[in-house]
Order: C-alpha cells, then structure tokens, then sequence
C-alpha cells in the first residue's frame, strides 16, 4: 500500500504511525524528501530495535 502526502515529512509521529502499520510506499513533494527520509529512517530503526529486543525477551 502506498500513500502521497505531506505529514510523514512534517510529523515524525505520523511517519512512525505509517511505518508500525505497514506502509511502503510514500511519495513526498521535492522540499519535503530529505525530512520525509529522515523521518521513515528513525521510525524503521526504532521498529527493528523494538522488534530485537521482543525476540530477545522471548527467546531468553
């Protein structure tokens, strides 16, 4: 599923909201890309350590 819009770049909780529900594909307007990136990075990192540390827990 995609989305077009602006508030991934502007709000970095909408970002990580987008990414948590499994969105991968956002397009963004020329002066919002490198914010928007930013944003979809930080929100796709904290996922994955958010995800390690349950694997941890569960398997310890």
């Amino acid at each position: 599923m995609g989305l077009c819009g602006q508030a991934p770049s502007d709000f970095p909780e909408f970002a990580a909201f987008l990414v948590n529900e499994g969105i991968d594909s956002i397009s963004f307007n020329p002066d919002a890309l490198l914010q928007g990136i930013e944003n979809i990075n930080k929100a796709e990192n904290s996922l994955k350590i958010e995800n390690e540390a349950n694997d941890f827990i569960f398997y310890k």
